[in-house]
């Protein structure tokens, strides 16, 4: 099983550093879509949609919010980066709290919307910035997720959600945010940042990877709730799309948000604009 995950992973490496290098924004922003309606057609497994017709109209809408967020871009983007960022630590406060998720279908549709737009739009962005700024966002993520699997399976001993997600360990999330943190001092040291910078760079990558978790359990939650153990099965070893890009979804708006925000504060920092 971990040579087949391993195998697939290094697949789905290759092929989202090409889009991310070699395509240009409108074409990367293309893949992306593409990923999100397939993620989309998972998520109606984690709603519990079971209709054709149900899916057929939740893949029109997340369709439409993709191109009308692609054509009002100066506008809507950052709008739904700020209500990812939003949604988020409003998941971080239910998780936290042990909030029972909502059953209706609007609510489903509202949380489907929530995870997938602003994810989409915070990687658009960031790609028009600076590719590499994409390409640290999924080692923050894939680091985080590495190391809390090695370290979990070391000396994972403590659960960090018994109930959600039983393999995930207080020691797993420890030796993600390490890794993590080692990989924050390694760019702050390559690209020269003084002690402030780093230590608020350093900040930015711990609080994007403790992000991805939060992100990795929102959809644990929702497929415990409707007792499946993988949103698809597109990708042998790894289950579904939704399953690879969950940690993102949440990682993503969240790392765009404070990055914007630290060069507002100290511009010397990262270049974004």
């Amino acid at each position: 099983m971990l040579k087949q995950r391993v195998a697939t992973a290094t697949v789905l490496v290759l092929i989202t550093l090409i889009a991310v290098f070699w395509l240009p924004t409108s074409w990367f922003a293309l893949v992306l879509a593409l990923f999100s309606l397939v993620a989309a057609s998972e998520w109606c497994v984690l709603a519990g949609w079971g209709g054709s017709r149900s899916q057929r109209l939740w893949l029109t809408l997340i369709g439409a919010a993709i191109i009308i967020t692609w054509w009002f871009q100066d506008y809507l983007v950052p709008i739904s980066i700020v209500l990812g960022v939003l949604w988020w630590l409003w998941v971080t406060f239910t998780l936290c709290l042990s909030i029972q998720l909502g059953r209706g279908h609007v609510f489903k549709a509202v949380a489907g919307v929530m995870v997938l737009i602003p994810a989409w739009a915070a990687l658009i962005y960031l790609h028009q910035v600076d590719v590499v700024l994409v390409v640290w966002l999924f080692l923050i993520v894939w680091l985080a997720d590495i190391g809390a699997y090695f370290a979990g399976k070391q000396w994972g001993a403590h659960k960090l959600a018994p109930v959600i997600s039983p393999g995930k360990t207080l020691e797993g999330l420890l030796g993600g945010i390490v890794l993590v943190a080692a990989f924050a001092i390694t760019v702050a040291i390559w690209r020269s940042y003084d002690t402030v910078c780093a230590f608020l760079w350093l900040g930015v990558t711990v609080i994007t990877a403790l992000f991805s978790v939060v992100g990795d359990l929102w959809e644990s939650k929702m497929k415990r709730a409707v007792n499946v153990k993988d949103s698809g099965s597109i990708l042998p070893g790894h289950g579904g799309v939704f399953d690879r890009i969950d940690s993102i979804t949440a990682a993503a708006p969240v790392f765009t948000a404070l990055l914007y925000a630290l060069t507002r504060k100290v511009g010397h920092c990262i270049e974004i604009h």
